[in-house]
């Protein structure tokens, strides 16, 4: 009965069926090669038979060590080199040790004991996710949502540097791309100052003649070509640079997916597997790039506007510092709210996709049983739940925008008391003052996207963070082999 099935459908089987009968006072005969279930407070009476003779016959708790023998030679016949996960964590294998108190659970102490002892011969290496993932389902696996199969486990804290350096590696195969891309953004940033600079020169010059009028004008357009020719540039090697990335994490993915055991698949969700490949590697299609050359665009920017600015009214130097503060306070309080719910988003979309997926393999049966009502019911729920955290990542930035924004305000007040203050000392012209106020006004609204790119770029980097925790999987024997040989 429970052969065929994997283990979170025999654990089901085994509380909603087999139990309910014993429940409601039958006597219930279980033919099984599940060890696992043996230990169960509900089993009253273990059989164990081997080549057509009783071996033992009793209580769990008392015949457990024959029983562990039987796994092991079992265990060989079927040519497994181990016992299962689940063996191990509920005390059923061979090594399981059988304690004088008569009290077989397994306490967190005594996992905790025999995990570390394995692990202090590792001292010094990082933990790889995938095996932090195994051990927090393995203990977990009988709370909660996580007996359903459609969740999965969430990061907590920052995103690790090597989730970033996967991305950057990728990204940065050509050499000739990130030259382009880097020499096309600083050149833009530049010109773009260029460009408003000379417009103040031209306008001081009121006794202009003709041909100086034409010679301003044509130094102008020449500028404002060549930043549309740095901006067009730096849109081709960025289009080069995301696709030859793309195509090398959906590469790394899908050869560590098609390696992986059979016993990953047992426990992961199939939507979890559609969620990396849908909506994780589109955001890195779409989002990952452009936010990453908006980020890097926006800092050139702020930094060649407001050395202008300085340059230009030396005083506002002194409201630089006292607005950083509340600026960084800002971002350090809206950054893990940002990213938090971003994975909460993340993982409550696997269940959305497992629950399509599911409705589509059954639809018959729905519609035979009638049942499209409570799929509608059981979708809307999921749904909702992916909205919410949706919601909740949108919220935390437009409170980060109306922070910036007031504190932007404050900086502009500054700009124009320092420049009314200068012009009245005629240390300032009619034109410097108004492309300082341009400049300061600008820079309210660069300050607070380059706060809120900050915060965009860690939010997007969850997608690269979860793809990077499937290419990371364990790879079978077989499939190691010929990675080793070359």
């Amino acid at each position: 009965v429970l052969s065929a099935v994997d283990a979170h459908t025999m654990r089901f089987l085994f509380d909603s069926t087999i139990l309910s009968l014993r429940k409601r006072g039958k006597a219930v005969v279980l033919v099984t090669s599940a060890w696992q279930l043996l230990s169960r407070d509900e089993v009253d009476r273990v059989i164990v038979v081997q080549n057509g003779r009783l071996l033992c016959d009793g209580p769990w708790r008392e015949v457990s060590h024959i029983a562990g023998e039987a796994v092991n030679r079992f265990s060989k016949l079927t040519n497994s080199e181990e016992v299962s996960e689940e063996e191990i964590v509920l005390g059923t294998a061979p090594s399981a040790n059988i304690p004088e108190d008569g009290d077989y659970r397994v306490r967190l102490t005594e996992a905790l004991r025999a995990v570390r002892g394995v692990l202090d011969q590792f001292a010094g290496r990082r933990v790889d996710e995938a095996l932090s993932s195994a051990l927090s389902a393995a203990f977990t696996a009988n709370k909660g949502e996580g007996t359903t199969g459609s969740s999965e486990r969430r990061q907590e804290g920052g995103i690790a540097w090597a989730d970033f350096d996967v991305y950057l590696k990728a990204f940065t195969r050509s050499r000739f791309i990130i030259f382009l891309l880097g020499l096309a953004v600083l050149l833009e940033a530049l010109l773009g100052v260029s460009g408003n600079l000379w417009l103040s020169v031209w306008s001081d010059d009121e006794n202009a003649s003709k041909s100086r009028e034409y010679s301003y004008l044509e130094v102008y357009l020449a500028l404002g070509g060549g930043s549309a020719v740095c901006a067009a540039g730096k849109v081709i090697a960025l289009t080069l640079g995301s696709l030859a990335a793309s195509r090398a994490l959906h590469s790394l993915m899908l050869g560590s997916l098609l390696a992986a055991p059979l016993s990953f698949f047992d426990a992961t969700p199939s939507g979890s597997t559609l969620n990396r490949f849908l909506q994780d590697l589109g955001n890195v299609d779409e989002f990952v790039p452009n936010t990453l050359l908006d980020q890097a665009t926006k800092s050139l920017s702020i930094a060649t506007q407001l050395a202008l600015v300085l340059v230009l009214a030396p005083w506002l130097a002194l409201a630089v510092p006292v607005l950083a503060l509340p600026y960084g306070a800002i971002l350090m309080r809206v950054r893990p709210a940002a990213r938090d719910t971003r994975r909460l988003e993340g993982v409550a979309r696997t269940p959305v996709y497992t629950h399509f997926g599911d409705t589509l393999a059954g639809l018959d049966s729905v519609r035979a049983f009638g049942a499209e009502a409570r799929f509608e019911r059981e979708n809307t729920r999921l749904v909702s739940r992916m909205a919410a955290a949706k919601y909740s990542n949108e919220a935390s930035g437009k409170w980060a925008q109306a922070g910036t924004t007031m504190l932007g305000c404050v900086f502009y007040l500054a700009a124009g008391i320092a420049c009314a203050l200068l012009q009245a000392r005629g240390a300032m012209t009619s034109a410097q003052l108004g492309l300082v106020l341009l400049y300061a006004a600008s820079l309210q609204r660069a300050v607070m996207e380059f706060v809120m790119g900050l915060t965009q770029v860690e939010t997007q980097f969850i997608s690269v963070e979860r793809v990077a925790e499937f290419a990371r999987l364990p790879c079978e024997e077989e499939a190691r082999r010929p990675l080793q040989a070359k």
